[in-house]
């Protein structure tokens, strides 16, 4: 279960992240 929310959460980050991440690239 542990697992499943971090991939969860991790998934959430990358998300939050993929506008800022495109923009540097």
């Amino acid at each position: 279960m542990s697992a499943l929310y971090e991939r969860s959460q991790l998934t959430q980050v990358m998300i939050s992240s993929a506008p800022a991440t495109a923009e540097t690239m």
